[in-house]
């Protein structure tokens, strides 16, 4: 189970995106639940540890649950989905990130584009939707994107 966020910058009105150099895809941040770690726990640090980003969540309307999707993995030799459970953040887009938080297989690189570019960069529709939903939810809590 992988556990991520769909981080926006709601001032700015920007999400944030990784790189994967190795699958050559713009992705969200997630990762892998550690034993016993509860699920916002692992979005939040599996987001920093990819990102570096160091403020999301920190004083700012977040952690709200989005859903889940899943999705062919495209790190495995097999047929296995990949289950992801997302959740959604914020963060200042101009803070510089924090270096050497990605593991040493990790090579991403971090990215904040425009919400509307993110349907065509991202390439899971489950991560599309989630993206969308993210969007609509904060509109729905009253929440301005964009200024």
């Amino acid at each position: 189970m992988s556990c991520g966020t769909v981080t926006l910058d709601l001032a700015r009105g920007m999400v944030l995106l990784i790189w994967n150099k190795a699958l050559q895809i713009h992705q969200l941040p997630k990762g892998r639940r550690n034993i016993d770690e509860p699920m916002l726990n692992a979005a939040v640090r599996e987001t920093y540890e990819e990102t570096g980003n160091p403020q999301v969540t920190e004083g700012r309307p977040s952690t709200e649950f989005l859903g889940a999707c899943l999705y062919p993995d495209p790190q495995s030799d097999t047929k296995a989905l990949k289950a992801v459970f997302y959740f959604v953040a914020t963060a200042d887009s101009t803070t510089i990130p924090a270096s050497g938080t990605q593991e040493a297989h990790e090579k991403l690189d971090t990215t904040w584009c425009p919400i509307a570019e993110a349907t065509t960069k991202l390439r899971f529709q489950g991560e599309i939707a989630a993206v969308l939903k993210a969007v609509e939810d904060v509109k729905k809590t009253g929440y301005t994107i964009g200024g």
